[in-house]
């Protein structure tokens, strides 16, 4: 779930890229249109890898004809939240 501050509450966020593995204790910062994830914990295993996804623009830009270029890599439009 990603918290909008344009209308003070939570929606759910379409990403490309590949997912992360279940985790917790990461940090996760949005930049622009990207979503970055770092480090936490997978059961009793520390991860330290940094994880970017790219933010998918709603079905109603789509529909709208806006476009949304892939950068050549085979990635997957994953919902989280």
């Amino acid at each position: 779930m990603i918290w909008s501050t344009d209308t003070m509450s939570w929606k759910r966020g379409r990403y490309l890229g590949n997912p992360p593995t279940s985790r917790f204790g990461h940090t996760s910062t949005a930049i622009g249109p990207h979503l970055l994830i770092f480090g936490g914990w997978e059961y009793t295993k520390a991860q330290s890898e940094i994880i970017v996804l790219r933010e998918v623009a709603s079905k109603d830009e789509e529909e709208q004809g806006e476009n949304n270029e892939q950068d050549g890599m085979d990635e997957q439009i994953e919902e989280y939240g």
